[in-house]
């Protein structure tokens, strides 16, 4: 927690796009780190606590946050299949005042993504609308997977590459 206190803050930008328009923070963090679907498949667990296969974290700038969170506020960033490893290395943790307000966990293996508030793009693509085997194709999209890289990179996190999400743990 004293990285999340010594961190910057930034402001909700209206034009980032629902919901990120409109939830209340003033501090993202990314965290790199091993998730499992099992144990840890966020940077903070169900009690609060950090969860202890953090590898490295950097808080957002302003630039590179209305960057991130315009791409996942997009329709186009979502409508691909995803698989059901989720193991992800990417989290991004919202803060107002240094307590949780969201989190975001991104798995380019298996194109997966899960976050504590709906993210409403996410759902654009549904297949047997309307039946009981109604289901939306929520992965990413390569424009959604290129946006996620970009920032990976830029702070030097596990899928800085597009090899990276290729690879097998």
């Amino acid at each position: 927690m004293d990285y999340v206190k010594s961190s910057p803050t930034i402001e909700p930008n209206q034009s980032n796009g629902i919901p990120f328009s409109t939830l209340d923070y003033n501090k993202i963090i990314a965290y790199d780190f091993k998730g499992d679907e099992e144990m840890y498949d966020a940077p903070i667990d169900k009690q609060g606590n950090f969860i202890p296969i953090i590898e490295k974290q950097q808080f957002l700038s302003q630039e590179q946050a209305d960057q991130i969170l315009t791409a996942l506020a997009k329709k186009s960033s979502y409508g691909e299949a995803s698989a059901a490893c989720f193991n992800p290395h990417l989290g991004l943790v919202f803060f107002k005042d240094n307590k949780k307000v969201n989190q975001i966990s991104i798995c380019l293996d298996c194109n997966g993504s899960t976050s504590e508030i709906d993210i409403p793009a996410r759902r654009h693509r549904v297949f047997n609308k309307g039946t009981d085997e109604e289901y939306s194709f929520t992965g990413f999209t390569p424009k959604g997977k290129a946006a996620i890289i970009a920032l990976c990179r830029a702070v030097n996190f596990y899928y800085k590459s597009a090899d990276s999400t290729k690879a097998k743990k």
